[in-house]
């Protein structure tokens, strides 16, 4: 199932805002790590905020240094809304887990088109593992709102990309099918062939 967050539910609070400009940035710390994507639709390069989120970016890291993704696919696309990868192979088994990740607190990131932040339960701000998703437009009912409920919490945004903004316009644009715990699922899978660490 697509444990980490429940898309198929926040689908219907979107209010799509495309368009083909990258969104502002959430940062610009030219010390922090870039990392690259490569895909079958092509490379994407993201900044990742180690300066603003430094829990989840290393979360991030180490699977990344671990070789985790490698192999994975894209697993979710809502046309509209996000793109979700980085737990399942093309045979659709999950790939281990770390231990689960405590929620940092970052208001100031915002889920807006292009940045990269990190999937979880619904009920449970504290349980973001590998996966994460791709924000295709601005996504502000995704951000954090109040701490008086785990939805309200947000989801956090942990990088942007800089380089390949196109490939997740390619991507939204595969055909999907709906299988069980599986929504939005590529009729052909979507690969993540690496993501590898390019600075810092």
């Amino acid at each position: 199932m697509f444990a980490r967050i429940c898309f198929f539910c926040l689908v219907l609070l979107a209010t799509p805002g495309f368009s083909q400009d990258l969104a502002l940035p959430n940062s610009n710390n030219s010390k922090n790590p870039k990392v690259a994507i490569d895909t079958d639709h092509g490379k994407i390069v993201l900044e990742l905020f180690a300066d603003k989120a430094p829990v989840t970016v290393n979360n991030f890291l180490a699977y990344v240094q671990s070789g985790h993704y490698d192999n994975t696919i894209i697993h979710r696309i809502a046309k509209d809304f996000i793109i979700q990868g980085g737990a399942y192979n093309a045979n659709l088994a999950k790939k281990p887990q770390r231990n689960a990740i405590a929620r940092e607190t970052t208001k100031d990131l915002k889920n807006l088109r292009g940045t990269i932040a990190a999937a979880r339960k619904l009920s449970d701000p504290n349980s973001a593992t590998s996966e994460f998703f791709i924000n295709l437009v601005d996504n502000p009912q995704l951000d954090f709102q109040s701490a008086n409920s785990p939805l309200n919490q947000g989801f956090v945004v942990f990088g942007q990309i800089i380089e390949g903004i196109e490939v997740i316009d390619k991507i939204r644009k595969v055909e999907t099918t709906d299988k069980p715990g599986f929504p939005g699922l590529p009729t052909k899978p979507v690969l993540i062939r690496s993501i590898s660490q390019v600075a810092q």
